[in-house]
């Protein structure tokens, strides 16, 4: 297990990410994107590390250097729609 997070840092977080369109990795490097629904360490299972939840899905072990939020496409052309 790697150097817990503050909690300060946590909430932080949680005030920023929760609710919005977010990407990041995990530590195996799959990209996750999604909206935003729990970010931080989960009581229930101490091994997952820390963990966020997009669309539903909790994802264990994030690199939390890599949470940010998504930007999506640019538009491949530009004129009338």
């Amino acid at each position: 297990m790697t150097q817990k997070i503050p909690q300060d840092i946590v909430q932080h977080m949680k005030d920023i990410f929760i609710g919005t369109k977010i990407e990041f990795e995990d530590i195996h490097g799959e990209r996750f994107v999604g909206v935003c629904e729990f970010i931080g360490y989960n009581p229930f299972f101490p091994t997952w590390d820390f963990q966020v939840t997009v669309d539903r899905r909790p994802v264990p072990h994030v690199k939390v250097s890599t949470i940010k939020h998504f930007e999506g496409r640019k538009a491949m052309f530009e004129g009338k729609a």
